[in-house]
Order: structure tokens, then sequence, then C-alpha cells
């Protein structure tokens, strides 16, 4: 709690297990976890773990970079587009969403929906809006976008704190509950999304 207020931690830094609730545990990244009723034990194991690979001539290093990057989120959006339910995208217009519409639209998958999704800000001046509607035109996707009023902020945060049980870190979890709300009732079971990653595709401006 007190990493929370004073900080706003959400996740215990020393104890990774920890949550806001006394013994209700939560699992590390990167683990399981199996329970054993007639042994009457629990055991916790990992399932992955990153590899490195050391780059010894670094003057190839770029090149590799950035061909190794390309490959591996290629065949990763490939992967998630092999469903029994339909796939759609959330669109920020970011480069790090825009790059996953991208590649979706390069596969050959029964089950993309072509649908993207996004959050639009009212009054917002870093509204991103119009980068989403240039991208989902660029690839002709089917668009939907929900609003976010800044008089019904307290009313969703009500909404989503039922579903979330635990405070959160930012209030872009209040966008993303009403994008995924969004998904929900246009008929879309999955979405692919690029949260997070404008900074490793070079995204972000200099302030």
């Amino acid at each position: 709690m007190l990493n929370y207020l004073t900080l706003g931690y959400v996740q215990n830094p020393i104890k990774k297990t920890a949550t806001f609730y006394s013994n209700i545990l939560s699992l590390p990244a990167g683990y399981y976890l199996i329970v054993s009723p007639l042994e009457g034990h629990v055991q916790m194991k990992r399932w992955y773990k990153f590899e490195t690979t050391v780059v010894s001539d670094v003057s190839k290093a770029p090149d590799t970079f950035i061909e190794t990057f390309h490959s591996l989120l290629l065949k990763s959006v490939e992967k998630r587009l092999r469903s029994d339910v339909s796939i759609g995208t959330s669109l920020s217009g970011g480069l790090d969403s825009s790059t996953v519409v991208a590649f979706c639209d390069r596969q050959v998958s029964d089950h993309y929906s072509h649908k993207c999704f996004t959050a639009s800000f009212e009054n917002y001046e870093k509204n991103e809006l119009s980068y989403a509607e240039r991208v989902a035109n660029q690839f002709g996707l089917e668009h939907f976008v929900t609003v976010i009023h800044p008089g019904g902020t307290v009313e969703l945060m009500n909404e989503v704190m039922r579903y979330q049980e635990e405070p959160i870190s930012s209030a872009s979890s209040l966008a993303q509950f009403k994008v995924f709300q969004s998904a929900k009732q246009n008929g879309v079971t999955v979405l692919l999304d690029g949260q997070g990653a404008d900074e490793i595709l070079g995204g972000c401006r200099k302030i």
C-alpha cells in the first residue's frame, strides 16, 4: 500500500507475488502454478525466460537487430492470427499499434475481422484520432471510435474497478476498458495491441 501511495507502484518491487490483499498472491511474470489437491501442495514453476545473444561484430549489429526484430514481430503477429474466434486490432495511431495493423494486413487469416478500435479523448490537445483514421483508411479497415468524456470519468472508474479489483497504475486502463467493450459489442473477441512499444520503434518525440 505504501509503495502505491508514495510511488504509484501497483506491484511490490521487492516481493513480486504480493498484492493489496492479505493471503492473496499473484504469479510473477513467466511463471505458472500447479495445484495438487490430493497431495495438498501448490508448486510454482518458471515457463519462460528471455534468452540473451552476444553480438561479436558490433559494426553489423544495427542491421542484425532490425532484421531480427522485423522477423520476430512478423512471426508473432502471424501466430496470433491463428484462432477460432474473430480477431481485430486496437489502433491508437502510434507506431506500435499501426505496425501491428500493417503486419496483420500482410497475413491471410479467416478470422481477421479487418475491424479496428480507437479511444478518442474529448478536447484533449494530444488526441491521436486523426492518425488512427489515416491508418484505418490506408488498410481499408472498419473503424470504431469510442469517445472518453471528462464528465463521465468517475462513473467509468467505478465500473472498471468492479472488474479490476485492485488499484491501477494509469488512467489509460479506463480508455482500454472502453475499447475492449466496443470490440465485444461489435463481435470481436480478441484484439491485437501494440501497447507500450512506441519507444522501441522510435515513435516518441523528445520534449
